[in-house]
């Protein structure tokens, strides 16, 4: 019997050991990020215009008059790049519980029930879900306590 009542006990305690070193808390934040690119490319290059202006007089003689126009042009081409990035960002956090309770007790001898017994019990967490403690009672009783936490 006894051998069975180990068992369990281990059991138990394995099971809430492996309860708190898992973490508790994980939250995933997704980040989107938007990139523009700009590319201005200038060209300048000169346009030349020739004007040839021919006029016949009614003597038979003529003139011929060349206007050439230059102007400096400017072209400008733009190019965008849009560019979308995607981050996954995950924090995982360990929550910590505070391990000190501080209970109130009250309890009766099941022979005579209207006799009430009043008391506290402090425990603190020692190691995972194991926890340690001690309680009083105001009929002089004290003890110490053991448990696991679930």
């Amino acid at each position: 019997m006894t051998k069975y009542i180990i068992i369990a006990a281990l059991l138990l305690l394995s099971f809430g050991i492996g309860r708190y070193s898992t973490p508790q808390v994980t939250k995933v934040d997704n980040k989107t990020v938007q990139l523009e690119t700009v590319k201005t490319i200038d060209n300048t290059h000169i346009v030349t215009e020739t004007k040839k202006i021919e006029q016949h007089k009614k003597d038979g003689s003529f003139t011929i008059e060349t206007i050439i126009n230059s102007e400096l042009a400017k072209d400008t081409d733009t190019t965008k790049k849009d560019t979308i990035k995607n981050e996954v960002i995950t924090t995982t956090t360990n929550s910590k519980t505070n391990g000190l309770s501080i209970d109130v007790l009250c309890g009766t001898d099941v022979s005579h029930p209207l006799s009430l017994v009043y008391g506290a019990h402090i425990t603190n967490q020692l190691i995972g879900p194991i926890k340690i403690g001690a309680y009083g009672l105001l009929n002089g009783q004290v003890g110490v306590s053991l448990g696991l936490q679930f």
